[in-house]
């Protein structure tokens, strides 16, 4: 009976090597047919190697222009940046001179209000003294005259009466 039992046992171990074997030449057919192999050769390891060398010396350069560009933005934008503060320094110094330049102008201003208002006096007292001047002139003329007349009356009596006459 053992002997039985263990051709039974032999049967099933085989039955089941057969069953297992079976099922892992199917696995592999469906596994060839439904999914492509995923296998390199050493030429496929080799391209990719360089590809990647080449895209890190790519990257590499990149990397170096980038880092130029960045330095050479960092000069423009601190050469800038100083433009920009003393442009402000400038308008500040400039908005300055304006406050006192609008400052000066107003006291100018004022002051030719004030040396309007004297012109105007001065000119009404220019005038009033040209007047005078001009009435003074007239009375001299007039005792001129008259002074002319008298002296006339004066040599007529004077050689009348016989007296030397001063011409």
């Amino acid at each position: 009976m053992n002997q039985i039992k263990a051709v039974v046992w032999g049967a099933a171990l085989v039955l089941l090597a057969l069953i297992g074997g079976t099922g892992w030449l199917l696995y592999e057919r469906i596994e060839s047919t439904v999914a492509p192999k995923d296998t390199a050769t050493k030429d496929d390891i080799k391209r990719v190697e360089l590809k990647t060398k080449q895209l890190d010396q790519e990257v590499n350069d990149v990397k170096s222009e980038l880092k130029a560009y960045i330095e050479q933005n960092d000069k423009k934008v601190a050469a800038l940046s100083e433009r920009v503060g003393k442009s402000e320094k400038e308008i500040g110094d400039l908005q300055g001179e304006v406050s006192t330049l609008k400052s000066e102008m107003k006291q100018v201003k004022e002051k030719g209000e004030a040396n309007a208002a004297s012109i105007k006096d001065l000119q009404d007292q220019i005038a009033e003294k040209e007047k005078r001047i001009a009435d003074l002139e007239k009375e001299r003329d007039k005792t001129k005259q008259e002074l002319q007349s008298l002296q006339k009356d004066i040599d007529e009596i004077k050689k009348a009466l016989g007296l030397k006459s001063p011409n």
